[in-house]
């Protein structure tokens, strides 16, 4: 397999290709995420200020963010796997890597849902709806 973005599994993808739309809408559909988030998302990447990576079990929309400390933090903005369970632990690394590799002090998503404080490990911390971990 030839190695992806930061020699990751993941590689760049238009959020609006067809073939990203068709595998993955449905689920995205079906996420918690509000439709405008999901708006949100795919108009960053139209303006170059996200990126839309596929990897072997979903799609990640992520943009790099830089808070007032000036730390800069890989931000996911949307995430649909293709439903197999594991994917996000599967994934994990290589997101971490990719965040490394481009500088972030850490990764960060918002959810509402409570679940995620079940499946994520020890190194993530909540801040109201936002999960996030060091690099």
């Amino acid at each position: 397999m030839v190695a992806g973005v930061c020699g990751t599994a993941f590689r760049l993808v238009d959020a609006e290709a067809a073939h990203v739309l068709r595998r993955y809408g449905a689920r995205i559909a079906r996420s918690c995420a509000t439709s405008r988030a999901v708006l949100h998302a795919l108009d960053l990447c139209r303006r170059g200020r996200a990126v839309c990576l596929e990897g072997p079990d979903g799609v990640v929309i992520a943009s790099l963010e830089v808070d007032p400390g000036n730390r800069c933090a890989l931000h996911i903005l949307l995430a649909a796997s293709e439903g197999r369970p594991g994917a996000f632990r599967r994934a994990e690394p290589d997101i971490a890597a990719i965040a490394a590799d481009i500088g972030a002090a850490e990764i960060r998503f918002d959810t509402d849902r409570p679940g995620w404080v079940r499946l994520l490990g020890p190194q993530w911390h909540r801040r109201g709806d936002t999960f996030f971990r060091s690099i």
